[in-house]
Order: C-alpha cells, then sequence, then structure tokens
C-alpha cells in the first residue's frame, strides 16, 4: 500500500512540472514575440529619425556587457569617448538626443567586463590626450566653480580657436621698449641666455635695426625691431615683457604694443606684478584679437604653510643666495645644474621668480605668494623636485640684508631647508640697489654667517648646520679699460677672505661652473660624514 501511493504521488507531482513548464514556455514565447515586434517598430521609427545617423560605438570588445546611461554632469572627469571635445561639439551640432523610444540621452553605451567605469571603449579610434578638454576648461565652460562670471577671465583660452595658436615650441619676441640693456633687461637677458625656444626678435624702438648681442651681450643674430608687426612678421607668436621695474607696473610706453599684439591675436607672456587683463583696453583687445595671456607671477591657489614636509632621503638641496638683488642667483643656479649633469649626476632646477619660470616653464614665482605661504611654496617644489633629480638648485630671492626683500628671502630660505648653499655677490657693487644714498653692502664673510646662522633657525636639533660652500662671483659690469686680470683678481680676493672656492661661471665658462659643482660635490660629503657621526 505505501509503494502504490508513493507512486500516484511521483506520477501527480511529474504531470503538475510538465503543466508547469508548457505554460513557461507558452509565456516565453509570447515574450519573445512581443519583443521583436517592440524591436521592429523601434528600428522603423530610428530610420525614419535618423537615417543617416552613423554608429556610436564603431567597434565592441569582447566580453561586452551593458550599463545605465552615466548621469549628465557639467563637469565630467574627462576619461570616456564621449568626453573627446570633439565627439561633444560633433553631438552638439546634431541637436539634444532626446528620443522617447531609445531612451533618454541616446542608447547605452558597452563597456568591457573587465575594465572599470571610465575609459574609451573606442578601440578602433583612440582619442589623443591633447585633443580632449581639461577639467579646468570644463568647469570654465559650465560656470561652475571659482571661475563663475564674476571672476572668468575675459580671453578664451588659445584652445577655443585663437587666431593665432601658440605651438609647442613657441616662436617668442620680447618686449624691452626704451629699457634694452644690461640693467634694466634682466628677464631679457636670462631668456636669450637660457630658454630653450627661439627667440625671433627684440621689440625695442629706440635701437631698432641693431644686434641684440650689441646692448647685452647675448643673443647674436637677434635682431631688434621698432614695431610688433616687425615681430609678427618674422613668426612671432608670443610677446614676453622682458623687463621687471621696482613696483612691478606695466610701463605706459609698453600699453600700445601689449594692445597691438592682442588685437593681432599674439598670446602674451607677462612677469609682471600688474596683472595684463586688469587693463580694461588691454582686456578688450584681448578679446578683439582672442588671443591669450599667461601670468608668470600668478601662483597657484592653494599652498600649504611650510614645515612639514622633507625631502626624500638621498637627494642634496642646494639654495643660491645672495649680497644683493639682481647680483647673478638665477644664473649660477642654471649653470651649477648644467655643471653637474656634465658630470653625471642628475640635478634639478627650482624656478621661484619670473625669469626662472619663463625659461623652465614652471615655478612658483615666491614674491607674488602671501607671505603666510612662501615656505609652503617653496617647501612643495623642493620635494617635488627631490622625487626626479639626486640635486635639487633652488633659485633665490633677494637678499636678507635687503630692506625691502629681505622677507621673501627668508620664506624661500626657511622653505627650501638647503644642506648647501652658494652665495652669490656683483663684484662691482658697493650699496644696496635702491638704497645708493648711504646702505653699503656687508661683507662677504658677514653675509656667510648671516646666512648659515638664519639657515640653523629652520634645522632641527641633531641635524647637520646648513653651510655656504662657495662664492658665485658676478664680475660682468667691468668695463673695457679696466685690466684684463682685474676678474680674476675679484674671484682670487673672494676666495681668500673667505676661505671658500669661487668663480665667475660666466667669464670662465665650463671651468668656472665646474669649480662650483666640485665644491658641492665635496661638501656633499663631508656633510653626510656629519650627519651619520
Amino acid at each position: 500500500m505505501r509503494r502504490a501511493h508513493r507512486a500516484r504521488r511521483r506520477r501527480r507531482h511529474h504531470s503538475s512540472l510538465d503543466e508547469r513548464g508548457r505554460c513557461a514556455l507558452r509565456h516565453g514565447e509570447a515574450v519573445r514575440r512581443d519583443r521583436e515586434r517592440l524591436v521592429g517598430e523601434c528600428a522603423v521609427r530610428a530610420s525614419v529619425v535618423r537615417k543617416a545617423a552613423p554608429p556610436l560605438i564603431r567597434d565592441v570588445p569582447s566580453r561586452a556587457r551593458a550599463v545605465r546611461a552615466r548621469r549628465a554632469c557639467p563637469y565630467d572627469r574627462g576619461r570616456g569617448a564621449e568626453d573627446d571635445l570633439a565627439h561633444r561639439e560633433a553631438s552638439a551640432a546634431r541637436g539634444p538626443r532626446r528620443d522617447p523610444d531609445r531612451g533618454l540621452g541616446g542608447p547605452r553605451r558597452v563597456r568591457p567586463a573587465a575594465r572599470g567605469r571610465h575609459g574609451d571603449v573606442r578601440r578602433s579610434a583612440p582619442v589623443p590626450r591633447r585633443h580632449r578638454a581639461c577639467r579646468g576648461e570644463r568647469r570654465r565652460r559650465a560656470g561652475c566653480g571659482r571661475d563663475n562670471d564674476e571672476t572668468r577671465r575675459p580671453v578664451p583660452t588659445s584652445r577655443q580657436g585663437s587666431r593665432r595658436r601658440v605651438s609647442d615650441t613657441p616662436r617668442v619676441a620680447i618686449l624691452a621698449e626704451g629699457l634694452f640693456s644690461r640693467t634694466t633687461a634682466k628677464t631679457a637677458i636670462g631668456v636669450l641666455r637660457y630658454a630653450r625656444y627661439q627667440i625671433v626678435a627684440i621689440v625695442d624702438s629706440t635701437k631698432a635695426g641693431t644686434d641684440a648681442a650689441d646692448h647685452v651681450g647675448v643673443g647674436r643674430g637677434v635682431p631688434v625691431v621698432a614695431t610688433v608687426d616687425d615681430a609678427i612678421a618674422r613668426g612671432a607668436d608670443v610677446l614676453l615683457i622682458g623687463t621687471a621695474a621696482a613696483g612691478g607696473r606695466i610701463p605706459d610706453t609698453y600699453r600700445p604694443f601689449l594692445s597691438r599684439a592682442l588685437e593681432r591675436g599674439v598670446a602674451v607672456w607677462n612677469g609682471l606684478h600688474e596683472r595684463v587683463l586688469s587693463d580694461p583696453r588691454l582686456a578688450e583687445a584681448a578679446r578683439r584679437g582672442n588671443a591669450t595671456v599667461r601670468e608668470l607671477r600668478e601662483p597657484p591657489r592653494e599652498l600649504p604653510i611650510g614645515g612639514h614636509r622633507r625631502p626624500r632621503v638621498g637627494a642634496t638641496v642646494v639654495l643660491t643666495v645672495g649680497s644683493d638683488a639682481a647680483v647673478g642667483k638665477m644664473t649660477a643656479s642654471l649653470e651649477i645644474v648644467a655643471a653637474l649633469r656634465r658630470m653625471g649626476e642628475k640635478a634639478a632646477f627650482v624656478a621661484t621668480g619670473q625669469t626662472g619660470i619663463a625659461i623652465a616653464g614652471e615655478g612658483i614665482s615666491v614674491d607674488a605668494v602671501v607671505a603666510d605661504f612662501i615656505a609652503g611654496a617653496a617647501e612643495t617644489m623642493v620635494c617635488d623636485a627631490a622625487e626626479r633629480a639626486d640635486w635639487v638648485i633652488v633659485e633665490g630671492q633677494g637678499s636678507l640684508t635687503h630692506p625691502g626683500f629681505s622677507g621673501v628671502t627668508l620664506g624661500l630660505l626657511h622653505g627650501a631647508g638647503p644642506d648647501l648653499m652658494v652665495l652669490c655677490h656683483h663684484a662691482m657693487r658697493w650699496s644696496m640697489k635702491g638704497y645708493d644714498d648711504g646702505l653699503p653692502l656687508r661683507t662677504l664673510p658677514e653675509l656667510v654667517r648671516i646666512y648659515e646662522d638664519a639657515a640653523a633657525w629652520r634645522r632641527p636639533p641633531g641635524y647637520p648646520p646648513s653651510r655656504v660652500v662657495a662664492i658665485a662671483l658676478n664680475t660682468g659690469d667691468l668695463l673695457s679699460s679696466d685690466p684684463p686680470d682685474l676678474a680674476l683678481t675679484w674671484i682670487q680676493s673672494a676666495s681668500t677672505v673667505t676661505k671658500l672656492p669661487a668663480a665667475d661661471p660666466i667669464r670662465e665658462g665650463t671651468a668656472g661652473a665646474d669649480r662650483l659643482a666640485r665644491a658641492l660635490i665635496d661638501a656633499r660629503g663631508r656633510h653626510a660624514d656629519t650627519s651619520t657621526s
């Protein structure tokens, strides 16, 4: 009886399973037929609405799966195919993709299952990075963030269709109207001597028709022209302001030249404190010419307070310090970097002024930074450079004994936290720059003591002290009537009174720069021995 009962239960169970399976099959067939009918209707509607629409995805990777359409964002991160600038502009030309039959925002994208959410899935058409809009540019276009309508600069960038685009290797004309000389054209001289891009002309109508080297000793073959139009005729696509007057204001004589350059679509690089676009007439000229302005002294918006980071262990930080302003600290820094590289060392240059930034292409002008963050700016640049080089050569600014610039000098000294220092001095200068009525320069031995004492304020207990280990002398202003061996006499005298190696890296060439670099290498060995003892 029990066996027969079990058999009847099995027959009833199997019959119910068969019935449910047949019902499921019938339901699946109905669903399939409805889906095919709907797909066909959608295809007909799509063919009517978009007859010539190209396929959105030209190559579908293997193991692809559908994803939900991304939420619209006014400043996306710029990692997907839809973030390609050309793709977005083409989409905008076709109009909004609101098709009720294909979903809000168009058909869904596909992506390979093995990859993350972001990425360009169009493998057959990779998008070069230089053609993608940067995040900051997308934020400005969307009107988001800090660049709102009230603070946004009125000049579009070169990516937005300026008439004259600045190439990767710009052709630069230097503006030095009425001021192209050794004493007033500091930025022009540095760029002529060290810049890696091409200098096509100097704009100074008072010296037109001459050669740059006739006035500043460098730039042989670079012509001096009278107008911006003459510079543009020689291929200039950038106009660099090549002088730096006290106070940092744009000279009134420069404004017509800047206005003409901006109207012609030429980019302007400005190293002065006054912003070019703060002048309404220059801003209007920039709008008309669709030109760009690069402010070399514009600091980053967010900087830390110094004293919280240390460079990579094994990197040696060197700071050039001065007896006065404009004595050759940047020149000495660049010559030392070149000499260390000739010796097979990995050396990096840290630009802290507008001229160094114009040469190196990066850096922070510390004299434009709020005082609380000068040390933090220097510390950030030094730590970043120490990650890629064993020698970090920091361009010095001002002088601790100069009443006008000592605040910047001290902030840079404490932020850089140098292991070694090179003291730079102008051999023919007797009084502080700008104080010719009676503020004499300190002696070289006194300056060595002042800088070493100030550097010790930043060194924690147990750290070896920071030392001045060499003297870089500037003898460039010696007259042709002076005895030919006078420069060598000054160099030997500086070495004698300080008991340190001394050299003029410009007058003596590579021999002088190599002497300074060798002094640094020898001092690093002694510094390392002190730190381990």
